[in-house]
């Protein structure tokens, strides 16, 4: 059997309005044909027996057939054209048929929703053959042509209907998957869009506290090695301690607008318009200042890069010159940066102080490791114990 054309089971609903009207149906045709129906009682009580039991199977018994395998769907439809035979019968034998082909639209309309198509047209021809057999014996070859032509055109114009009416049921249930398939593609829309939304939130807390702990604690660090400076020599060379301090307000100054320019515009760039080259220039001297001579080296020649890469090369070497201050135990250190590759820019900063066995833990290094990664670069780390530390980072550009 082909599912193709087959009415869906699942969509079938049983309900008042459909019984209703295959009662009303199989009501007139049987009613009217009894109209002036002059037969034995017997005759009456077998015909209207024949018609409940009918009216029973198809009014409140086809929907349940619609849930059972195809052999029970056949067997309906054999059982209730037994029961219109029957019906036809009485009628034949006591001389009139009249209305009573009526009764077998249902059943047609139902063999559409039930059979595949063929099996439809099976039903109608059989429901056809039988009805012109009764009327043949009845009247001849006479009536036969004009009662073939009118329960054609009635049978055409049930399948027809039922045809449509499966096309809208059909395209009802495709318009409500289609509904519910759309409300639960929204659903998940709202709740990917918290998540990009939350996503979002910590990448900028993240990217923020990687912004702090680079620029504001890069100029805290150099600020209180002044302060210290000046705290050591205040006694015996007030004008040192003077100059010290005078350069560590500076560094608060340059400091607090560093602050203002990330709150202003969280992605303003610390370069202020200058090269990378110049920036690490001036990095390199504010070191000198805090008491880490830096030898800065460019290898290549110098070009402009991706903003992300600049930026990120740059709070590279921050990062890096401020462990030396707080973790070499160095007045020395070396910062290159090296344009030789096409594609890629290599920073370098390297001391020859303490070293380390163990580079976890450190928050400036894992924020300085997110940043790095952000942007598509590489982060190493050489280091031993008393062998100093070299901290490069690789960028696009």
């Amino acid at each position: 059997m082909s599912s193709g054309d087959l009415f869906d089971p699942r969509s079938w609903e049983s309900d008042r309005g459909g019984a209703l009207s295959v009662i009303l149906v199989v009501t007139i045709g049987i009613g009217v044909s009894m109209v002036g129906w002059r037969a034995p009682t017997t005759a009456f009580l077998g015909a209207g027996a024949l018609a409940l039991v009918y009216l029973a199977l198809a009014a409140w018994l086809f929907d349940k057939v619609l849930e059972r395998p195809p052999a029970w769907r056949w067997l309906y439809f054999a059982v209730q054209l037994s029961l219109a035979a029957g019906i036809f019968a009485v009628f034949s034998a006591h001389g009139s048929m009249r209305s009573t082909w009526l009764l077998l639209m249902p059943l047609i309309a139902q063999s559409r929703l039930a059979l595949p198509r063929w099996g439809s047209y099976l039903v109608s021809v059989g429901a056809l053959a039988m009805m012109s057999t009764f009327v043949y014996s009845l009247a001849g070859w006479r009536e036969l042509p004009s009662f073939l032509g009118g329960m054609s055109a009635a049978i055409v114009f049930v399948l027809i209907f039922t045809e449509v009416a499966m096309g809208e049921a059909a395209s009802r249930r495709e318009s409500e998957r289609l509904g519910e398939e759309l409300a639960e593609a929204n659903r998940r829309l709202s709740a990917y869009a918290v998540e990009v939304e939350e996503l979002a939130t910590t990448r900028e807390r993240s990217r923020l506290a990687r912004e702090i702990h680079d620029s504001l604690g890069h100029y805290l660090t150099v600020v209180n090695v002044q302060l210290e400076a000046a705290l050591a020599v205040l006694d015996r060379d007030p004008e040192r301690a003077r100059s010290a301090v005078e350069t560590a307000r500076g560094l608060t100054r340059e400091g607090l607008s560093e602050v203002r320019r990330s709150v202003a515009a969280l992605r303003g760039s610390p370069l202020d318009g200058r090269t990378l080259s110049e920036a690490l220039e001036r990095l390199a001297a504010s070191s000198g200042d805090a008491g880490v001579d830096v030898e800065l080296e460019i290898l290549g020649t110098s070009r402009a890069l991706p903003p992300r890469s600049e930026l990120t090369l740059f709070r590279s070497a921050q990062e890096g010159l401020t462990n030396v201050r707080k973790h070499a135990r160095t007045d020395r250190a070396r910062l290159s940066l090296d344009y030789r590759d096409g594609e890629t820019v290599t920073l370098e900063i390297a001391d020859h102080g303490r070293g380390a066995d163990d580079t976890r833990g450190g928050f400036g290094l894992l924020g300085l490791e997110e940043r790095v990664r952000q942007v598509g670069g590489s982060l190493r780390i050489r280091t031993a114990a008393g062998e100093g530390l070299a901290l490069q980072v690789e960028a696009p550009g």
